[in-house]
């Protein structure tokens, strides 16, 4: 995973991460920045390397710490499904997270549905690709 922030306050979740830096170390910057955010992502591969029991429990842990941080700066969580359905017991994982987080989170078809909810939480420039900027580099 790797954090995408072209177009800051929405920021892409890419599903690989070409950084040195872990998700949560990433996700701390993002934090660190004090400024609301959405955030975007498409429903990983079931390839997805990164994916593992310890990096789950790892990011469970960050989240759990980071609570208060992500409710007041995390505007809405979108996934866009495309093709892929997300299965209705990871959606309902999913309501439960958003519940206890305070997040709204929405599971949208498609990536121009996708933008018009983010829109609804904060002002960003348009653009339909990510960009070259992650994390790091910004």
């Amino acid at each position: 995973m790797m954090l995408d922030l072209g177009q800051h306050p929405l920021v892409r979740v890419l599903e690989r991460n070409t950084t040195e830096m872990t998700p949560e170390a990433q996700i701390e910057l993002l934090l660190d920045r004090d400024e609301r955010f959405v955030i975007m992502m498409t429903r990983p591969s079931e390839q997805n390397t990164d994916d593992t029991p310890q990096n789950r429990k790892s990011r469970s842990k960050f989240f759990k710490a980071n609570k208060q941080r992500l409710r007041k700066l995390c505007a809405a969580a979108i996934l866009i499904e495309e093709d892929k359905h997300v299965p209705k017991p990871i959606k309902a994982m999913a309501w439960a997270l958003s519940k206890a987080f305070g997040i709204p989170f929405h599971f949208v078809p498609d990536e121009s549905t996708a933008l018009d909810f983010a829109a609804r939480y904060v002002k960003f420039e348009k653009r339909a690709s990510p960009s070259d900027c992650c994390i790091a580099a910004s």
